[in-house]
């Protein structure tokens, strides 16, 4: 492991591509071959050295952010009926007034939002109905949102194909996405400057732009995180995610 730590101090630029690394690796031990030096890529991911970026690019590690889950007895017993339905369901759960500090605004709107597969949300809102009096919202049109919300309530949405989470955690690359999309999170901050909030997500934490990219992708948005992107992100890191020819160029043809 001390060997490892010696490749650890000689990492001071800002990104590598996965070529890059490797043959930084065998620099130092000429003998180690690919599987080798995969394991020790491991070892800088899992110990917070670098971190995927996805395209086969690797940023220093420098501010990650997780999201909890809302602490209140409502959001618990949420993902408590939603896990005896189905012990690996995929959802996420976040009360837009826990972002107040993050994105610098205060939530217009007190709301829990749970997201979770389609085929679980109405199963999901008959128990919860039969056990709360908390209103319920069932994935509602913006009009009905605005015409039943009240203080407290819970908002059922479809979780999206490709949505990131972290164990039913709100994640950046997805916040981020839904920024954009607006719905109820346009609602919940209406004053939010969405440009300005952008740009510092993602020139200030560490993210993994594949899985933005792809989640923009379902969600409509690409081409606009896209541009996001080569606007927000320091040019040597776009050069390098460039560099890996996976990387997608910006559509509007516009250059850093």
């Amino acid at each position: 492991m001390e060997r490892f730590v010696e490749i650890d101090n000689t990492l001071k630029k800002d990104g590598y591509t996965r070529r890059q690394l490797f043959d930084w690796m065998q620099r130092y031990y000429p003998h180690y071959d690919e599987n080798s030096c995969a394991w020790v890529l491991g070892s800088l991911l899992q110990r917070g050295i670098l971190y995927n970026v996805g395209f086969d690019v690797y940023f220093r590690k420098g501010n990650s952010y997780q999201f909890s889950l809302p602490d209140s007895p409502i959001a618990k017993d949420i993902a408590s009926c939603l896990l005896r339905l189905d012990p690996n369901a995929r959802f996420v759960s976040y009360a837009p007034s826990d972002l107040n500090g993050l994105l610098g605004d205060e939530a217009a709107l007190d709301m829990i939002i749970f997201e979770a597969e389609r085929k679980w949300l109405y199963p999901l809102y008959l128990e919860l109905k039969a056990k709360t009096k908390t209103s319920i919202l069932l994935n509602p049109t913006d009009d009905e949102r605005n015409r039943y919300y009240q203080d407290g309530c819970v908002i059922l949405r479809p979780l999206p194909s490709k949505a990131p989470f972290d164990e039913g955690r709100l994640t950046l690359e997805k916040l981020c996405v839904d920024l954009l999309k607006g719905g109820d999170l346009g609602e919940a901050f209406p004053l939010l400057d969405v440009d300005a909030t952008e740009q510092k997500l993602l020139e200030g934490f560490d993210l993994n732009i594949k899985t933005l990219l792809s989640y923009a992708e379902r969600r409509g948005k690409k081409n606009e995180m896209l541009n996001l992107l080569y606007e927000y992100l320091p040019k040597t890191k776009i050069e390098l995610l460039e560099k890996s020819n996976k990387f997608p160029k910006r559509k509007d043809g516009l250059a850093l």
